[in-house]
């Protein structure tokens, strides 16, 4: 039964992807002369349904995170947006780094609220197949996970996936595993997304890739950003901050 397996999440309003309407592309000038293609797909979603109840992230209740720690918290107002605090109670199915077997991968995992895990911020990024600017972020993803590592900085990267490998279809685990293998992702949390957990309550288009960053200190949401554009420089601050005071 769906209530009692640990690998699959609440049952929660449906939303489906309905289809990529537009590729926007921006064009800057690149470091080296060249140019950097930068942009975002844009996903429609239907809105939950009518009487769902108290809406947080992809129509999951509002639940203030729990402290299994031993640390203080101020408990905040939940949500995915900007300076609400993120649900320890979400959960995907999915890939952790360093296995092939797919599992349930939680934000209460990646909640540090004092830094005894050595987490150092946390990020959530919304893809999907035949997303240009998706596959461009994820070839480069593995490297930059390794000069944060050799700074000291420890990046614990989720990424969710809004559709299955047709770009179109709700996503799923194998899905999952198509992505983190394709781009070569040993130390990315590869998951599937099908309830839009991450979207804030009635937005009903993103566009990909979006970016949830998280300070695991307190699991507040410090930025949520559509396309690529900046986001390396808040995940850094944001590193850089609990890394000098855990």
């Amino acid at each position: 039964m769906r209530g009692t397996d640990p690998y699959h999440p609440p049952t929660m309003p449906t939303r489906s992807v309905l289809r990529a309407l537009w590729f926007a592309v921006f064009v800057v000038p690149g470091a080296s002369g060249c140019n950097t293609l930068v942009g975002s797909d844009e996903v429609t979603v239907d809105a939950p349904a009518e009487g769902s109840g108290s809406a947080t992230s992809g129509g999951a209740t509002a639940i203030v995170p729990t402290v299994p720690l031993n640390c203080s918290h101020a408990p905040g107002e939940p949500g995915v947006g900007e300076g609400k605090q993120l649900p320890t109670t979400l959960f995907w199915k999915g890939y952790a780094p360093g296995t092939d077997e797919a599992g349930v991968v939680r934000a209460a995992d990646l909640f540090d609220c004092n830094g005894s895990k050595g987490i150092d911020v946390v990020v959530y990024e919304m893809a999907k197949f035949f997303c240009g600017s998706c596959e461009q972020d994820a070839k480069t993803l593995e490297s930059r996970l390794a000069g944060w590592r050799a700074e000291g900085l420890n990046v614990q990267w989720v990424t969710t996936l809004v559709t299955s490998t047709d770009g179109q279809s709700p996503p799923n685990v194998e899905g999952a595993k198509v992505w983190r293998d394709k781009f070569k992702l040993e130390s990315v949390h590869v998951v599937a997304d099908p309830g839009y957990q991450l979207l804030p309550p009635g937005k009903q288009g993103f566009g990909t890739p979006s970016f949830v960053v998280v300070d695991p200190r307190t699991q507040t949401v410090v930025a949520w950003q559509e396309g690529l554009g900046g986001q390396d420089g808040i995940i850094e601050s944001t590193a850089k901050k609990n890394a000098a005071a855990p």
